[in-house]
């Protein structure tokens, strides 16, 4: 994705033979689910990477933690409360 000249809006850089297409009139809703385990070490990067993404329709983002023992669960709280787009922390449990 790119934004136009004055950086206000995305446009799409799809091409199909010589035409450019505008970009939808309205973006789907995506979510990005994280599957971790033991991911303490870069979960704050991981997560901090997909809450600055520059979509204009509307993210959400699920963190599964599989029981860590590291406090990857923690940590992903954490972080998620330093930034604006809404984070859902599941901790597995025991099967």
């Amino acid at each position: 994705m790119a934004l136009s000249a004055d950086g206000a809006r995305p446009i799409l850089a799809r091409q199909a033979g010589n035409r450019c297409f505008p970009p939808p009139v309205s973006w789907p809703r995506i979510a990005a689910v994280i599957p971790a385990h033991n991911e303490a070490e870069i979960i704050a990067t991981t997560i901090r990477s997909l809450t600055t993404q520059n979509y204009p329709g509307e993210l959400g983002i699920v963190l599964v933690d599989d029981l860590s023992d590291d406090g990857t669960d923690d940590l992903a709280r954490a972080v998620a409360a330093e930034g604006t787009r809404p984070i859902v922390v599941l901790r597995g449990t025991e099967l």
